[in-house]
């Protein structure tokens, strides 16, 4: 019996974070949720810490409960490395941190309905001129309300469309 081996996707870059923050999915599912979407670059995967950098910032986030980027996939036309510019625009993926006594619930929820959903958004058939203008799609936590929000913007230079998720109860 043959065993169909997938390839993982492929990690960028990873930050080292705190105590008391995780990463809600890792890059098997990821893979596993975008196996045979097109058009992705070589190594399409962004882990970094999504609680702001400085303490006043911080404070107002918590605040005003403004919501961390938990997942973002855009199109882009970077010039990797020492590779050529693509032909066309590919897509990349940066997944953000989350408080640790949230990963199990954000986790759940990407894997039902985001990951779902972006998969669907990264098939989309986009224009040449669309994809030359950065479209982007982000899933945010809004922490105290314990409520994921879906983002869309047709281009960089859009307002970004966003869909409230029901919070938890």
């Amino acid at each position: 019996m043959e065993k169909h081996q997938r390839t993982v996707l492929r990690v960028r870059h990873r930050d080292r974070l705190p105590r008391g923050w995780s990463f809600p999915v890792r890059a098997e599912l990821l893979t596993e949720a975008l196996t045979g979407v097109p058009h992705g670059i070589s190594e399409p995967l962004w882990f970094a810490h999504a609680e702001p950098y400085w303490l006043k910032d911080r404070r107002r986030r918590e605040s005003e409960d403004l919501p961390l980027p938990v997942l973002k996939v855009e199109f882009t036309t970077y010039r990797l490395g020492m590779e050529p510019p693509p032909r066309r625009p590919l897509w990349t993926i940066r997944v953000g941190s989350v408080p640790s006594h949230l990963r199990q619930w954000v986790q759940s929820g990407l894997i039902s309905e985001a990951l779902p959903r972006v998969r669907r958004w990264l098939l989309k058939p986009f224009s040449e001129t669309a994809l030359e203008a950065t479209p982007q799609c982000r899933v945010l936590l809004q922490t105290e309300q314990k409520r994921l929000l879906w983002e869309e913007r047709a281009s960089r230079f859009d307002d970004a469309v966003v869909e409230v998720g029901e919070p938890e109860p």
